[in-house]
């Protein structure tokens, strides 16, 4: 063994040895720290009068001490071992220049070089030696994040926590796997999946064996964790315990009946124990309909490690950041011009380098200022801020250099270096371990698939975030060994697959990181197979035919196939939220490995039956891929890119707009058509020779070059491929259909269905493939006959028609058919197919497919191609090796079929890209190959079985590059600082004196680090873009005027103003206020005329131009935001501003321009705060916020408060709550108000209501007065109604009793008056008036007016605030979820209200089915519909009122009660109306008879006869016919009807002051009728009819909605229901309950549950609470403040509005005689004696953490071991400011801007000589960088050159009606599909 590798294995051993010493010291602090913190939580809650307690105090003494004599004997070993390793390292110092000893590394396994950030600086120094000024180039190296490793193997407390529910939650499943994604959701969402998988493999249970197992999903498990061993004894006493509990289901004698066997069974002490063991998952209940009796029960026991054997931490970062993959020394290497100028040989690397602060060190060593403020930095982190430190620890390189150098600079600076310790396999343990502390920590690693977007734009966002998909992580770690499994096919590999095998890394690291079950490699491989034959392979069979031989053709489809991909060999890494490539590469330019390989000789056959490249192809591919280089190498120049300096015909703006615009593949696509020269020269002697003649020179010249570039790459022969015979001068196309589908892309849908058997029409190619040509070439089988028109489509059809051409080409040369002169021949592309006259024999290429040939298909009925069909399966025999391309190709279209459309365009794209114009694809290809190469170190012999094993190992080193580092050329001068400040800066006195920098921008102190970083960001955009001929670029005033004026201004767009408003107000008031000494109010309507804000909008509104100004709105305001564009368009910013507006002396003008500037400095000042506002947002990364600043102010919508102007304080959070808790485990059956029963309302919430009932006035005091006035006299009758009458409990009170001054009628109003109504029974057209402010003589009677404002704040405070729950007296911090799960509710509680609803629906449905049958058939049940209106109306307000006390809305019934009484009043109207027309008839009846008795007494009979004919009238509408015998006889009769109308009239006139129903009334009235003997005019009976038809239809369809209302809240509280009764958690339990509660009650009503307290937690609330007199001790003692909590309340309720609403229900309970409800003060964490910290506090009181104010009131004393329940009615928080602020300071630096490549590179030899060596390293890294230029060379520039014939190789044959195998391109833009009249589209 040489000296180097002795040393070397002497190394890795110490190093390890002091690893395990520094994790035993590191384990032994956190040990001593948790020991710390229990004791320290366990104080808080000790009970001096406990023995057990004391005894454990004692424990944790005598623990602590034996911790800290570990944590000295750690030390101590640490120290020795971290001596041996400096004293190995010592001896192998000497062996670690790079330049020397990477001969030491085999050339058989490749370097990965990880990437390095460089920094650089020119500096003029004082050379110690001589006293003379040199120049220097100082250089700094950051490892990448990459390189990093912040794992932490031990887990935290809170990471033990985790795992315990998640064991307890996996065992709960009892192998359900849906309830085993839960509790992984859970620990993922907590931890992330990587570190979740970690945590979950570290703490595992001590008794894996014993996880139990459902037998049927129903099965309950419950899980009993403890960190104590359990005896068999506790474990069956305890199953039976906890299952009883269970099952009894809150029974409370049950409960008592299982805690008495528990202790019978174990004693008294040990069951108290074994019941603090609750399950977690105690509250499970079973799916319904099964009840707990229905379901298997079981109780399994989940063994935890003991908390002695498990190592934890309390915090989750404990340790610094370290890289350890980093050389021993790193080299730079300077170049001007490629050649070198220095190489500097850097210090030794400390093993391992931190990289950050160590939080376990302790105080003294930590980063911390010093008694002057300078930040003291430990030694290990010194080289990251001071350069010496840097230099000597290897990480910063000072180098000497002459003049012209410091002022040229370099054009490049390479940072390189391998890590010599490390052999191969060291090498690859190191990245393994690497990649698996990635994996299992925070950070996080994962193969990233290609297309996830790595920036955020409008359309989507970037696809790295800290969280993972849960369920897909579970598939990962949980549903398999492995994400892949390992594929001897390269075809079928997986990217995990590819990673490993070519890095060299064991597959078992690799298996289980996330995406390594990716299929991007696949995918690519299977998209070159699937178009080869319709592109390159079609390209160089025929278009080239005979420049390729048919073992080439072969060979470079075997090599394009395996090797050449878009996306490189070896899938990309996301790290934290990096993407990183990892690239390899070689030397390309001195590649000559192709000619001597590794191991053995001979062919290369895959195991897939695929022919690999022999060497001398390899070689002679080489050859031609190197001469290409330079032709790609000369394009490269043309690529845009960024420059230190540019030229002045270059801009350098449009250059980024070109970088930015690049694209990394192909995003559209052209078509055009080829035409001949024959073509050509016809068509110039058809139309002459004119235009057509300089086509055929370009033409002449297109094919020289084409052939002359054949000749350069080695092609003698004369005959010119066809490609050189096809011109492609015509106009291009550009493709508009769609590439892969006619729907928009997407990441996770594969291809639409295309045919009616929902196939897609790569499922229909495999399909039709296998099944026929024919089939393939109709196209048949697609929905309707529309036929895909998709790119991708069009080229994977005609690909497989060729390869099936191409299989019958060599199944006629297998028969003998075919020479390979004749294959040769039928290669070539007709011109013209089926026109030549003479030619016998059809020139379509199907003619070789669409005959019979025995000799192939051995019968004469059997064409080829349906023999290649039937044939296809075969993988044995001569044919199949003809149809193996074509058996690949549709085993690769199949492996296609399913992937998403989105990953297909990137596939189709980079296919079309590699056979166009990336040359890097094919050069990568070779380092592929050559990988390949080395991991076999031999290759695989055709016939061979057992392929050779991969051989795994690497080296690893480091590179860091940056190019065009040049000097500013900045003149400085030296600094004179007074004494003070030379004190400070000038300590050193051989240091170099302080500079000046005069274009420097200085520094900008700001209140916090964000608004530094702000600063920095608009300073620097100003001095970037401001020069001295143009100072406004990206100015910001920020100053507070400013500031000032443009918050006004937002806060008046927050108001809904427009800026122009607001400025046109500014500009406006400034005229007329301040300019008092020139009268320019006059200008004003001129200036409104001209900048109109609201005028001269609408063509209807607009004035004419001669208007005079008062035509225009008097309140218009002008328009300022007009005038100021106005201003900034024209260049006028003085009056008239180029505007027709009256003259202005000197005076009014100045005082107009002075406001014109003051409004432009307001806009402006809007302008400067709404780009910081959105500058400070994306300064702190949230981009959205940023964008949508910008969008608000541009378009003038509601601005948010600007967070930039806003100074951040920091200090101690107080947290106040303020709570009720009210009585728990109250009978909701029994009312608390004497005299109430109980209500709904009251049943569900009986803690509320109990609370209310102490609160509000006794029911039977509150009241209301109703006045009735009767309709007949007018007398009025007073009716007192109290809310006892009315059976309203103090709750209903919060949800019925409004404004009652307010007119609208509401629920209380309906209550009242029906009681009154009842009470008095008065005709139903009574008025009914409620005098609600009518107080009572009686002090102790309160009106229902003088309670509102009482339940007003009660409402507000009840209705609006949440439940209280167990950690709302505890810190943040301290507060876990779990706490929570002892809240309940009683479900009978819901149950009963969804009883009370089921049962009012029945009587809804009941009265529906009463009335709807009548009003269905009117015809016979009108009258009963009539006769039935009262009861009808009064049997739905009975229903409405019990609906009411459900809180259903929509349910008053004021409105039946008015509307009855208006149809009753509208008829009596109608009876009034007939009896004042009849007693004017009467009287004009009178009035004739009395005329006619007047008559004289010889007056003719005829005379008489006549007046009494006209008299009848009145009386009577049926006249006597034929007239009585004599006038006397006549007059006699119409007597008797005059007395028969009054008798009617009588009848009407008596149903006035009658007191009927409205049924009774209608009867009367009918019964009256008809009146058609006495009048002419019909009594209006029917409208009164319908009007009640229509009130009863109105009523029923009440009815129905309501019930359908009715049948909405049962369903959905029967949902919730159910919810509660299969939910596991308690809390989900009382959600569903609460849910269901307000489908019943309504969405504002509030159940609050009821919660237990832990023992500890109810010992601190009870020391708490016993001692908040002591609290306040200071405040009444010191200060003298009598009632501190009142002075506290009273200020806090002048900015809380709930408080404000407590405040108002304290005074006015007291008002109304009720007990005064008092709040008490408690403060958590519980300390003794201490202080109220809501008030002033003594002042030598320190707050060292955190606190919890808690003030409540109890409605009974406190007991912590009762339920407890309540509302936090209020919460807030305020910071006592710390005595110190962290503000920013942002300086002008030029900070240097190179980043690290985004690589890792895998670098091979460029030749196999055994050993590596440093040029080939050095040359790769040079090579790499020039290919990443040749990557950006783009298809057009590929078309200027002699390329242009060739590429790209994408030609296909053409023709109309489909006479040969051809794709028409043109079909995707349907042009194709028009000219053969198909109906496609």
């Amino acid at each position: 063994m040489s000296e180097f590798d002795e040393l070397r294995q002497q190394l890795a051993k110490a190093r390890s040895q002091r690893d395990d010493a520094s994790l035993e010291l590191y384990l032994a602090r956190e040990e001593l720290g948790r020991l710390q913190r229990e004791k320290t939580r366990f104080l808080r809650r000790l009970d001096p009068k406990n023995e057990r307690q004391l005894k454990q105090l004692q424990d944790f003494d005598q623990r602590i001490k034996r911790a800290e004599q570990q944590v000295q004997r750690a030390q101590q070993v640490f120290g020795r071992v971290a001596g041996q390793v400096d004293s190995v390292f010592e001896r192998f110092e000497p062996l670690t220049d790079p330049r020397k000893l990477i001969g030491e590394f085999s050339d058989t396994f490749p370097i990965l070089l990880f990437p390095l950030r460089i920094e650089t600086r020119f500096k003029t120094v004082t050379d110690p030696e001589t006293g003379g000024q040199q120049n220097q180039l100082w250089v700094r190296v950051y490892p990448d994040d990459l390189m990093v490793d912040r794992f932490e193997p031990v887990l935290s407390e809170a990471e033990i926590l985790s795992a315990q529910i998640f064991w307890s939650e996996m065992w709960a499943a009892g192998g359900d796997e849906n309830l085993e994604r839960g509790a992984w959701r859970g620990l993922v969402a907590s931890h992330g999946a990587g570190r979740g998988a970690w945590i979950a493999r570290t703490y595992m249970p001590e008794n894996p064996g014993d996880m139990p197992v459902r037998n049927d999903p129903s099965d309950v498990i419950l899980v009993v964790s403890s960190e104590e061993k359990l005896s068999d004894e506790d474990k069956a006493a305890s199953a039976d315990y906890w299952k009883a509990i269970w099952l009894a289901d809150g029974d409370a004698e049950k409960v008592t009946e299982a805690q008495k066997k528990l202790e019978q069974a174990v004693g008294k002490e040990r069951a108290d124990a074994l019941a603090k063991l609750t399950p977690r998952n105690l509250s499970v209940v079973p799916a319904p309909p099964l009840t707990k009796q229905d379901v298997a029960l079981s109780v399994a026991f989940l063994d935890l490690p003991s908390p002695e054997t498990v190592q934890s931490k309390g915090q989750s970062w404990t340790q610094s950041p370290k890289v350890r993959v980093l050389p021993e020394r790193l080299v730079l290497i300077g170049y001007i011009g490629g050649t070198e100028m220095f190489q500097v040989l850097g210090n030794p690397i400390p093993w391992p380098l931190v990289a950050g602060p160590d939080p376990s060190l302790p105080e003294d060593q930590q980063m911390r200022p010093d008694e002057n403020g300078n930040l003291i930095i430990p030694d290990e982190l010194q080289w990251m801020v001071d350069f010496e430190r840097a230099v000597q620890m290897g990480m910063g390189f000072r180098v000497n250099i002459n003049v012209d150098q410091a002022q040229r600079g370099f054009d490049r600076l390479v940072v390189l270096g391998v890590r010599l310790s490390a052999d191969d396999q060291e090498g690859r343990k190191l990245v393994e371990t690497l990649f698996e502390h990635h994996h299992y920590s925070r950070t996080g690693i994962r193969l990233l698939r290609q297309g996830t977007p790595t920036n955020n734009t409008e359309q989507g966002g970037a696809g790295f975030s800290h969280g993972e998909d849960a369920d897909a992580t579970f598939e990962e770690y949980f549903k398999a060994d492995a994400l892949y499994t390992p594929e001897d096919d390269p075809l079928l590999r997986r990217d995990g697959q590819w990673l490993a095998d070519l890095l060299g890394l064991d597959p078992a690291v690799v298996q289980k990181i996330p995406g390594a079950g990716g299929t991007d490699q696949l995918e690519a491989r299977a998209m070159n197979i699937a178009l080869w034959n319709g592109t390159l392979g079609y390209m160089m069979e025929t278009m080239m035919a005979p420049i390729f031989s048919r073992d080439e053709i072969r060979f470079t489809r075997a090599f394009f196939t395996q090797f050449v991909s878009g996306r490189g060999a070896i899938p990309p890494l996301q790290i934290g939220t990096q993407p990183y490539g990892i690239l390899p590469t070689t030397v390309f330019s001195r590649m000559t490995w192709t000619d001597r390989f590794p191991g053995e000789r001979g062919p290369v056959v895959a195991t897939h039956g695929l022919s690999l490249p022999s060497s001398q192809f390899i070689s002679r591919l080489y050859g031609v891929l190197h001469r290409m280089d330079d032709y790609w190498t000369a394009m490269a120049d043309k690529v845009a890119r960024v420059k230190h300096q540019y030229t002045a015909s270059e801009d350098p703006h449009q250059i980024l707009l070109d970088i930015i615009g690049l694209h990394p593949s192909s995003v559209e696509y052209h078509q055009r058509y080829a035409e001949s020269l024959d073509h050509l020269y016809n068509l110039l002697n058809f139309y002459g020779a004119g235009a057509s003649f300089s086509q055929i020179v370009r033409a002449l010249v297109y094919i020289a070059a084409g052939y002359n570039l054949l000749q350069e790459f080695g092609y003698t022969r004369d005959i010119l491929p066809d490609i050189l015979n096809r011109l492609f001068i015509s106009a291009q196309n550009l493709m508009q259909g769609p590439v892969i589908d006619d729907v928009p892309l997407s990441e996770t849908d594969p291809i639409r269905a295309y045919t009616p058997d929902n196939r897609n029409y790569v499922r229909w190619l495999v399909d039709a493939a296998r099944t026929s040509l024919e089939t393939l070439r109709r196209e048949d089988g697609f929905t309707d006959n529309v036929r895909p028109t998709a790119l991708f489509y069009i080229l994977a059809r005609y690909a497989l028609m060729q390869s099936y051409w191409t299989t019958s080409i060599n199944l006629h040369a297998i028969a003998g058919l075919f020479n390979e002169a004749q294959i040769q021949a039928v290669r070539h592309e007709p011109v013209f197919i089926h026109v030549q006259e003479q030619n016998q024999a059809s020139e379509s290429r199907f003619a070789h497919l669409y005959k019979t040939s025995p000799e192939i298909t051995g019968s004469h009925n059997v064409l080829v191609a349906d023999h290649i069909t039937q044939i296809l399966p075969q993988t044995d025999g001569t044919q199949a090796i003809a149809t193996a391309d074509l058996r690949e190709q549709i085993e690769a279209l199949e492996r296609l079929q399913d992937v998403p459309t989105a990953r297909l365009e990137r596939l189709f794209a980079e296919h079309i890209d590699t056979v166009s114009y990336r040359l890097d694809a094919w050069e990568l290809g070779l380092v592929h190959y050559q990988l390949r190469l080395m991991r076999t170190q031999r290759q695989v012999v055709e016939g061979e079985e057992n392929p050779a094993p991969i051989r795994r190992g690497l080296y690893i080193g480091a590179y860091g590059w940056v190019e065009e580092v040049v000097p500013e050329g900045k003149t400085l001068t030296p600094v004179r600082l007074d004494d003070e400040l030379d004190a400070v800066f000038n300590t050193d006195p051989n240091a170099p004196p302080l500079m000046h920098d005069p274009t420097n921008g200085g520094y900008i102190h700001a209140p916090s680090l964000n608004h530094a970083v702000t600063a920095a960001i608009l300073r620097n955009g100003y001095l970037s873009n401001a020069d001295a001929t143009n100072t406004d670029p990206l100015a910001i005033n920020l100053s507070s005027d400013r500031v000032r004026r443009a918050l006004s201004a937002i806060e008046g767009i927050r108001q809904g103003q427009s800026l122009g408003a607001l400025l046109g107000y500014q500009f406006e008031r400034g005229l007329h206020d301040k300019h008092n000494l020139a009268e320019v109010d006059q200008f004003i309507y001129d200036l409104r005329k001209a900048f109109p804000l609201t005028a001269k909008k609408i063509a209807s509104t607009t004035p004419p131009d001669d208007a005079s100004i008062e035509a225009i709105e008097a309140r218009n305001v002008m328009d300022g935001l007009k005038l100021v564009e106005h201003i900034r368009a024209t260049g006028n910013a003085t009056y008239p501003f180029g505007k027709s507006l009256p003259p202005a002396d000197a005076a009014q003008a100045a005082a107009i321009n002075d406001e014109v500037q003051r409004m432009l400095d307001t806009h402006d000042a809007v302008a400067d705060v709404a780009m910081a506002e959105a500058v400070h947002h994306a300064a702190m990364g949230n981009y959205e916020r940023a964008a949508g600043t910008l969008d608000t102010y541009s378009k003038g919508n509601f601005p948010p408060i600007p967070d930039v102007v806003q100074t951040p304080r920091t200090g101690i959070t107080l947290t106040h709550r303020v709570g009720v808790q009210f009585r728990s485990g109250l009978d909701p059956a029994t009312s608390p108000v004497p005299g109430v029963a109980v209500t709904p309302r009251s049943q569900a919430e009986p803690a509320l209501n109990d609370w209310l009932a102490r609160i509000l006035p006794d029911p039977a005091d509150v009241f209301c007065i109703v006045i009735i006035t009767d309709p007949v006299d007018g007398t009025e009758t007073e009716v007192t109604v109290t809310q006892q009458d009315l059976g309203l409990q103090p709750i209903d009170l919060l949800y019925i009793l409004n404004d009652v001054t307010q007119p609208s009628l509401g629920e209380l109003d309906d209550r009242v008056l029906r009681f009154a109504i009842q009470q008095q029974n008065p005709r139903a057209d009574a008025s009914l008036r409620i005098e609600y402010m009518r107080k009572s003589s009686d002090p102790a009677k309160y009106t229902f007016y003088e309670a509102w404002p009482l339940v007003a704040s009660l409402r507000k405070l009840a209705l609006s605030s949440r439940p209280l729950k167990a950690t709302d007296v505890m810190l943040p911090i301290e507060a876990k979820p779990e706490q929570d799960v002892t809240e309940t509710l009683d479900r009978q509680r819901v149950a009963t209200a969804h009883a009370n609803v089921t049962a009012l629906r029945g009587d809804f449905a009941t009265y529906q089915a009463a009335l709807e049958p009548l009003l269905d058939d009117l015809a016979t049940h009108r009258g009963d519909v009539l006769n039935g209106i009262d009861n009808f109306a009064e049997d739905l307000i009975v229903l409405l009122e019990r609906a009411s006390r459900q809180g259903i809305p929509q349910t008053g019934w004021g409105f039946i009660t008015v509307r009855r009484g208006a149809i009753y009043a509208r008829l009596l109207e109608a009876v009034e109306n007939l009896i004042a027309r009849w007693e004017e008839r009467l009287a004009a009846f009178d009035a004739a008879m009395a005329e006619y008795d007047a008559l004289p007494g010889d007056t003719l009979d005829a005379t008489r006869f006549d007046m009494l004919i006209a008299a009848e009238r009145y009386v009577s509408t049926q006249p006597e016919n034929p007239l009585p015998a004599t006038p006397a006889d006549f007059r006699n009769l119409l007597d008797t009807k005059r007395d028969a109308m009054q008798n009617r009239l009588d009848a009407f006139d008596a149903l006035l002051s009658g007191s009927h129903s409205l049924s009774s009334l209608i009867a009367a009235v009918q019964g009256l009728l008809p009146v058609t003997e006495f009048d002419l005019d019909e009594f209006p009976i029917l409208a009164s009819e319908g009007e009640v038809i229509r009130f009863a239809d109105d009523l029923l369809a009440l009815a129905i909605g309501l019930g359908a209302d009715l049948d909405r809240r049962l369903a959905e509280a029967q949902a919730q229901l159910d919810a509660h009764d299969a939910a596991a958690a308690s809390a989900e339990k009382v959600a569903a309950l609460q849910a269901g509660a307000k489908a019943l009650f309504g969405p504002d009503f509030v159940m609050i549950p009821e919660f237990t307290l832990s023992a500890e937690q109810g010992v601190e609330w009870e020391k708490a609470f016993n001692d908040s007199g002591a609290l306040l001790n200071h405040l009444t003692g010191t200060l003298n403040v009598d009632f501190p909590v009142d002075e506290w309340l009273y200020g806090a309720a002048r900015v809380r509005e709930k408080l404000q609403h407590w405040e108002r229900v304290v005074m006015l309970a007291e008002a109304f005689g009720r007990a005064t409800p008092e709040l008490t003060p408690t403060q958590f964490p519980y300390h003794e004696d201490d202080s109220w910290l809501a008030l002033e506090f003594p002042a030598d009181y320190e707050i060292d953490s955190d606190r919890i104010l808690y003030t409540a009131h109890y409605a009974a004393p406190f007991n912590r071991n009762t339920p407890q329940c309540g509302l936090l009615l209020d919460e807030w928080t305020e910071v006592i400011p710390g005595s110190e602020e962290t503000t920013g300071i942002t300086f002008h630096f030029d900070r240097p801007n190179a980043e690290p490549p985004q690589a890792m590179l895998l670098v091979t030899p460029p030749s196999f000589t055994g050993r590596w060596q440093w040029r080939d390293l050095v040359d790769a890294l040079h090579e790499t960088l020039a290919m990443a230029r040749k990557r950006a060379v783009e298809p057009a520039f590929v078309d200027q050159t002699a390329f242009a014939p060739f590429l790209p190789a994408t030609v296909m044959a053409v023709t109309l009606y489909g006479l040969s195998i051809s794709a028409n391109l043109a079909a995707n833009n349907l042009v194709f599909l028009a000219l053969l009249g198909d109906d496609n589209g």
